[in-house]
C-alpha cells in the first residue's frame, strides 16, 4: 500500500471555478478493507479498470484538428539547431509558400492520435480514481456502490482536502473535443480531466464527483474532522452497525441508520 501523496493529486482545471456541494458522499460496500480505510482516515484511489462503466476514462474523444499556425511552429521547432542550409532546403519541402503542407498534417495528426492512445492507455492502468456524490437518499446508488443497501455510506466536508482538487464528473452523449496540442505540448491536465471526468449521460444520476490521483493503488489519508457523518445502509446487520460505531466513536462523525420513508419512496436518515 502506498501512502498519502498530496502532490500527485491532479489540481482543477484551468477554466471557470466550480462550485462544490458543501458535502460529498462515498457509497461503500461492508468489506474488510471499507472499515480498514475507515480506522485508518483514508480514501483509496483505484484503478478505473475495475469500475462498471466500459467508458470509464477511455471516453471516446475528439481531438481538434491544429491549426496551420500550429503546424508552422512545429515545423520551426523541429529544425532548431540545423545547419541553416539544410533547414532551408526542409522549409521549403515541408511549409511550400509558407503554409503547412498535407504530408506535415497528416504526420502531426497521426503523432497527436498515437499520444492520445498512450494517454488514455495511462489514465485506465495507472491513475487513480476516488468517486463521491453529491446525493445521499440514492436507491440506485445504494444499491449498486453499498452492497445492496448492506454497507454505509460516509459524509465528508468539503473545505477539507483531497476535496480542495474535486471534479465535477460532466454526462453528454456528445463525443467532447480536447485541444490535441495541450496533449504533446505536455500542458495536458485540463485534457486529462476530460477523459477522466466525462461519462455518458445514462450515468447522471450519479450526481459523481472525483479526485484524481497520479498514480493507482494509492491511500490518502484525510483529517478526521473532514468525516461528518456515517449512514448505515437499511440493510446493514448488527456486526457492520458495531463496527462502525466503534470505529467513529469519540470522533465528531454522527452515525445515522436510513430509514425507508413510509409515506413517500424516498430512504431518511436516522440519528443513533
Amino acid at each position: 500500500m502506498k501512502s498519502n501523496q498530496q502532490q500527485g493529486l491532479l489540481p482543477t482545471t484551468k477554466g471557470a471555478p466550480v462550485t462544490k456541494p458543501a458535502r460529498l458522499y462515498k457509497y461503500v460496500p461492508p468489506t474488510e478493507w471499507a472499515f480498514k480505510n475507515l480506522v485508518r482516515n483514508q480514501l483509496w484511489f483505484s484503478s478505473p479498470q475495475g469500475f462498471n462503466d466500459p467508458y470509464d476514462c477511455q471516453v471516446p474523444l475528439e481531438l481538434s484538428k491544429p491549426a496551420d499556425a500550429e503546424l508552422v511552429a512545429i515545423v520551426h521547432g523541429s529544425l532548431s539547431g540545423v545547419p541553416a542550409q539544410v533547414a532551408q532546403e526542409k522549409l521549403a519541402r515541408l511549409l511550400p509558400g509558407g503554409s503547412p503542407s498535407s504530408l506535415v498534417r497528416e504526420q502531426v495528426e497521426s503523432a497527436y492520435a498515437k499520444l492520445f492512445e498512450e494517454q488514455r492507455s495511462t489514465n485506465l492502468t495507472k491513475r487513480g480514481v476516488c468517486c463521491f456524490s453529491e446525493q445521499l437518499d440514492s436507491f440506485p446508488m445504494w444499491g449498486h456502490y453499498s452492497d445492496s443497501h448492506q454497507g454505509f455510506c460516509l459524509e465528508f466536508d468539503t473545505t477539507f482536502d483531497p476535496f480542495q482538487k474535486v471534479h465535477a464528473v460532466s454526462y453528454t452523449d456528445a463525443r467532447p473535443v480536447v485541444n490535441a496540442s495541450s496533449l504533446i505540448l505536455g500542458d495536458d491536465s485540463d485534457a486529462l480531466i476530460t477523459m477522466v471526468a466525462t461519462k455518458a449521460a445514462c450515468w447522471a444520476y450519479e450526481k459523481e464527483w472525483r479526485v484524481i490521483h497520479m498514480e493507482a493503488d494509492t491511500a490518502y489519508g484525510y483529517e478526521p474532522a473532514a468525516l461528518t457523518a456515517v449512514y448505515l445502509g437499511m440493510q446493514a446487520n448488527d456486526d457492520t452497525r458495531f463496527k462502525v460505531s466503534t470505529i467513529v466513536k469519540g470522533t465528531a462523525a454522527k452515525v445515522y441508520q436510513m430509514e425507508r420513508d413510509e409515506t413517500a419512496f424516498r430512504l431518511v436518515p436516522k440519528l443513533l
